[in-house]
């Protein structure tokens, strides 16, 4: 990419806010495009990594620790309408927040400079809701993704539009005991140790050592009606978990199991294959 390309970034997630601080270091302009307001957390706090913070915080009740770090960024970053930035009205972690430190300070020094959202594409150039017509070598549409499942007929399973998807702690449905969604969540935090308990849910069922419950479509029900922060609606946060309460809640049915957190059983490794 030559030192004069003009990039235009769409979307402030985490991913279109990576590819635009890596574009401002070689390009010659990026512009990031925003429909809606977001939360910038810095990768670090306090000297720690911001998630290792949370973790230590996760006794607070939702309401108070959302209040805290919503105070604590506007502290720390001041009011987001400096930077050119929407101004956001819903306090962080009711939207899934985007985790950089290189952002607000490249948008201070210039080297990336932020924009409404596209009204239109015409040719080689970009109208903005604003009205605002620029030209762009590059556009890259970091937008987000489908929950889609090509493999499975429509009719059988689809969330794609699902403002909450319908899942026994996100991977049994209500409907087909032999289907299991694993690692099918977004979590604030890690994925990978709740897709782990995830498995070893499923793999307890098929060895006869757990048992879902009976009404599955009202613990489904009680879920979606009671998530673990006032998520803002949307596809966008259609499997939204908080990594400590989710990983509590995997933990009460791997208990019913006789699961201990990562210590099957004697026995359930030649159950499970005389299960399969």
């Amino acid at each position: 990419m030559g030192t004069k390309v003009q990039v235009c970034v769409i979307g402030a997630g985490n991913s279109g806010c990576d590819v635009a601080v890596e574009a401002a270091r070689i390009a010659g302009k990026v512009c990031l495009s925003m429909r809606n307001p977001q939360w910038f957390i810095p990768k670090f706090l306090f000297g720690m990594p911001s998630d290792v913070f949370a973790a230590r915080t996760h006794w607070l009740p939702p309401k108070i620790k959302q209040f805290s770090m919503t105070s604590l960024l506007k502290l720390l970053q001041g009011p987001y309408s400096q930077y050119g930035l929407p101004m956001n009205t819903h306090p962080v972690l009711s939207q899934h927040p985007t985790l950089n430190s290189d952002l607000l300070d490249f948008i201070r020094h210039g080297r990336i400079m932020p924009r409404p959202a596209i009204k239109r594409f015409a040719g080689g150039s970009v109208e903005f809701v604003n009205g605002d017509i620029e030209a762009f070598d590059i556009v890259c549409a970091c937008t987000g993704f489908w929950i889609t499942f090509p493999f499975f007929d429509k009719s059988f399973i689809d969330f794609q539009h699902a403002e909450k998807v319908p899942l026994f702690r996100k991977m049994m449905h209500p409907d087909y005991k032999n289907l299991y969604f694993i690692g099918l969540f977004q979590p604030l935090g890690c994925i990978w140790p709740l897709a782990d308990y995830q498995a070893q849910l499923a793999c307890a069922e098929i060895a006869g050592l757990y048992h879902r419950p009976a009404n599955l479509q009202a613990a489904i029900q009680y879920e979606i009606d009671h998530p673990h922060f006032a998520f803002t609606g949307g596809t966008r946060h259609s499997t939204e978990v908080d990594y400590h309460a989710f990983r509590r809640e995997l933990a009460h049915e791997l208990k019913k199991a006789g699961i201990d957190i990562g210590k099957p059983p004697q026995g359930i490794k030649s159950r499970y294959k005389r299960a399969v």
